[in-house]
């Protein structure tokens, strides 16, 4: 049952809406009828056709009408009925004629119904030509080939394009497509070299259907890293959307150049990098410069303890020491430490004379205990021992060198007293010996 109740509903409905284009077909088929009858229209007064001009006849009694075909031209002095012109060409007397038919921009010229300057005929009648990129109010309007009316203008079709003229649609050609002229290529960028391809500053994007500006630097904006490494294959499109170095690879001005660190060999300073002095837009020596083809710490700079940095006294703690400063520190602890080490060879001769002194005197008293028999002999003994005491008093630098003479011409002096006085006292042991036995 609610099935029924839906489908009468649904019928009464379509009725419904069957009826309303029927009512509105009928208003508007008698609205044109109307519109018909009024350009027939004389306006004069009748009750035979024979009161009515040519071409017209009277209806109902009352007012003359133009036949069918004809049209009521009224001017100033009389109204008479006109042919109406069916095609383009037809002959006329009066615009009207051309205009039922071809609609207002048409007109009578030469006797004969043609459309306007500035229209053409489509379909019939006669529409105003609206060029590429104008405003337009049907399709019909635009009249070059291959042209639409898309949101109020003229444009070329799908697949189609204006000429440099902009008095006609050419196809569109892609990349790989053959081709005759530059314009025909509708990929920006683009040109034609027998086929459309991207222009001498441009490169194709990976998915073919694009040509991508070149970057002729490193930091340039890029879509891709083709756009880069044209002008240099060590670089790659980063993630910021900029042409940047690879891995291996930094930035020193516009180009780039392989990582050197401290110690390793170098050609220019550019190549030299530390842990804190990367990509660099200067082309300046910083904080690392390349000096006898290795990467050293720039002027002004020190090598920081984990050797991987280069950084200014003021940032190593030494805070306001300026350069010339610290070299001149340098070299005094260089001439202190020389000093150090002569002070110490100093004190090693003295020490080594003091010693031989020593021996010689204890020598000497042995043998004068041992041996001396007159008093000639003792003397010269003290004598000796006199001297072998004064050297041990000799000090300093200069004193050293006066010991070393001295010693040495002491004991080349002394010598032949020691050995004769050892053989006298040798003598007299075995006399005593002797004596005893």
């Amino acid at each position: 049952m609610a099935g029924l109740v839906n489908r009468l509903t649904m019928g009464g409905l379509a009725l419904s809406i069957g009826l309303c284009f029927v009512v509105r077909s009928a208003v508007v088929a008698a609205h044109g009828q109307h519109e018909h009858l009024l350009s027939r229209q004389t306006l004069a007064k009748c009750q035979y056709d024979d009161d009515c001009m040519k071409n017209a006849y009277c209806w109902n009694q009352e007012t003359c009408l133009c036949k069918d075909n004809y049209i009521a031209y009224k001017n100033r002095t009389h109204v008479e009925c006109l042919r109406v012109a069916n095609a383009i060409g037809d002959p006329c007397e009066k615009d009207i004629q051309c205009h039922v038919t071809f609609a207002p921009y048409s007109e009578c010229r030469q006797s004969i119904c043609q459309c306007s300057d500035g229209s053409h005929y489509e379909e019939g009648r006669c529409y105003k030509s609206v060029g590429l990129g104008l405003p337009c109010q049907t399709h019909r309007n635009c009249y070059i080939k291959d042209s639409y009316c898309v949101t109020g203008f003229c444009a070329c079709t799908l697949r189609y394009h204006p000429n440099p003229r902009n008095d006609g649609c050419i196809p569109s050609l892609e990349l790989g497509d053959k081709c005759s002229n530059d314009y025909e290529c509708v990929t920006e960028n683009s040109r034609c070299v027998g086929n459309c391809s991207c222009k001498v500053d441009h490169v194709l994007s990976s998915d073919g259907k694009r040509c991508l500006k070149v970057s002729n630097s490193v930091g340039e904006p890029c879509q891709e890293d083709s756009q880069c490494q044209l002008f240099q294959l060590e670089t790659e499109c980063g993630t910021s959307g900029k042409c940047s170095c690879i891995e291996g690879y930094h930035q020193r001005g516009s180009i780039c150049l392989r990582d050197r660190f401290l110690n390793e060999r170098c050609e220019t300073h550019r190549e030299c990098i530390t842990d804190t002095y990367g990509n660099s837009n200067s082309t300046d020596v910083m904080n690392v410069d390349c000096i006898n083809g290795f990467c050293t710490c720039a002027s002004d700079y020190i090598m920081a303890e984990e050797l991987y940095d280069c950084i200014r006294y003021s940032d190593n703690g030494k805070i306001g020491v300026p350069p010339d400063f610290v070299k001149q520190q340098c070299f005094s602890r260089a001439t202190t430490a020389a000093v150090s080490w002569q002070r110490l060879l100093q004190g090693l001769a003295l020490l080594f004379f003091a010693r031989f002194s020593i021996l010689m005197l204890i020598t000497v008293e042995r043998v004068s205990n041992t041996c001396c028999s007159t008093e000639a002999e003792s003397f010269h003994f003290m004598a000796i021992k006199s001297t072998g005491k004064n050297l041990l008093s000799l000090h300093g630098h200069n004193m050293i060198k006066k010991a070393r003479l001295n010693t040495s011409q002491w004991t080349l002096n002394q010598q032949p007293v020691l050995l004769n006085l050892t053989k006298s006292c040798n003598n007299n042991n075995n006399d005593s010996k002797s004596k005893i036995h």
